[in-house]
């Protein structure tokens, strides 16, 4: 699909997730209290918990003390995996439109939304959970 990337509310809300987990490895979270803090429904949260879980970056234990924790070490977990969990591939597309609708040999954005999208994959391919952590 031709389209500028989007950083959806689902990758904004499993980056938070992973930050805030990953940055108190002591604590085990309640889907609850992270929902409450990020201002979240709970329920669209639970499935981007269990998504990362079955993806193997959460791991939850049950029972009073339990919760969520990191399954790996946050330096292995690249931001690119969590938006690939979220949202599969992202775009390599240049154009606005979901498909190209002028006919123009050439964009009138330029290479604008081209350079948009690589830039934002790059610093997610760059950049690891323990960056954002730090």
């Amino acid at each position: 699909s031709m389209k500028p990337i989007q950083i959806t509310d689902a990758v904004k809300l499993a980056i938070h997730t992973m930050v805030m987990i990953g940055a108190t490895p002591d604590k085990r979270w309640k889907t609850q209290e992270i929902a409450d803090s990020l201002c979240a429904s709970v329920h669209h949260l639970a499935k981007i918990h269990t998504r990362l879980g079955k993806a193997g970056l959460l791991s939850s234990t049950r029972g009073p003390s339990g919760g969520l924790s990191l399954a790996k070490d946050p330096a292995q977990i690249k931001l690119l995996d969590i938006y690939r969990i979220i949202e599969g591939e992202p775009p390599k597309a240049t154009c606005l439109f979901s498909k190209p609708v002028c006919g123009r040999m050439k964009c009138i954005f330029g290479t604008l939304i081209g350079d948009l999208n690589s830039r934002v994959i790059s610093y997610f391919e760059e950049n690891t959970l323990a960056d954002l952590i730090e």
